[in-house]
């Protein structure tokens, strides 16, 4: 057996799922143990667990937030030393809404949580972190021109649909009087047409488009992809023109990309394909038993 000896401690790589469930079945009840646990970990995949615990059954509400309540009073203490705003966000939004439906009275540790996610997610915003925000605007917290600046800040980390909504509904949640209102509302729409434009087919399912038209009907697809635009848009609360769909739609080759859906997919569907496949087809069975 050979012994290698390191200069720094020992630690445990729980590599297998398996070993990473038996010790949290282990050490589940110890909630001492689960706490220092948790917070040596310091990851979004173990405030995860630690949520799923307390859904579970395995950890009670009153554990549970006192977990985190200690977790955040660390952070304080160390003036949130190497952790991202997403995990704030995310130990925010698990300690705040998820388990106590936004009932709590603001304490100085989470109340510097907030502060921290608004002075340092430059760039880097998540889903959590601007539903924390819109959560901290309506309990009075902090200030419009604090959430638009944040806005402002982090449009150009929005990528998903989730997060397009959570920024969306930040926005609204600020009275429409509000000096730079309107110009935060343009830059996220702005942003998401550039991401629309860049990542098409990621919003757009085409295909539903193209299974509606026939070949070379170039401008009855047109008329469906921007269709499906306008309810994406829709869906994901953005303010557009026409003239903002017509940018969208302007982004994707509509004839090139139809001519290319019919030569993969062809008219499958067709009655006389569809009738010469029931002529010439073999039932394989009673093929069978007519060689008998």
């Amino acid at each position: 057996m050979n012994r290698r000896v390191f200069d720094r401690a020992a630690t445990l790589d729980l590599f297998n799922p398996s070993i990473g469930d038996y010790v949290l079945q282990r050490y589940k009840d110890d909630v001492s143990m689960l706490r220092n646990g948790m917070q040596s970990l310091r990851s979004e995949s173990s405030l995860t667990t630690l949520l799923s615990l307390q859904r579970n059954g395995d950890l009670s509400k009153v554990d549970f937030n006192d977990i985190c309540n200690f977790m955040m009073g660390e952070l304080v203490a160390c003036g949130f030393e190497g952790v991202s705003t997403s995990y704030v966000s995310l130990l925010c939004l698990y300690r705040i809404i998820e388990i106590n439906d936004g009932e709590i009275i603001f304490q100085g540790d989470w109340s510097c949580a907030i502060d921290f996610i608004l002075l340092n997610a430059d760039g880097c915003a998540t889903y959590d972190s601007f539903v924390v925000i819109e959560w901290a605007l309506s309990e009075g917290e902090i200030s419009n021109k604090q959430v638009l600046d944040f806005v402002e800040k982090n449009v150009c980390s929005i990528g998903s649909d989730d997060e397009i909504r959570a920024a969306s509904s930040l926005i609204s949640s600020v009275p429409t009087t509000i000096e730079a209102y309107q110009e935060n509302v343009e830059l996220l729409k702005e942003h998401v047409i550039n991401l629309m434009c860049d990542n098409f087919c990621e919003f757009i399912e085409v295909s539903d488009a193209f299974s509606k038209v026939g070949y070379g009907e170039y401008d009855e697809a047109e008329k469906e992809i921007k269709n499906l635009i306008k309810y994406k848009l829709s869906e994901l609360n953005v303010n557009f023109l026409e003239s903002d769909i017509e940018i969208v739609a302007g982004s994707y080759s509509i004839s090139y990309e139809l001519d290319r859906y019919y030569e993969d997919h062809g008219d499958d569907y067709s009655y006389d394909n569809d009738r010469s496949s029931k002529v010439f087809s073999i039932n394989e069975v009673d093929e069978l038993f007519d060689r008998s």
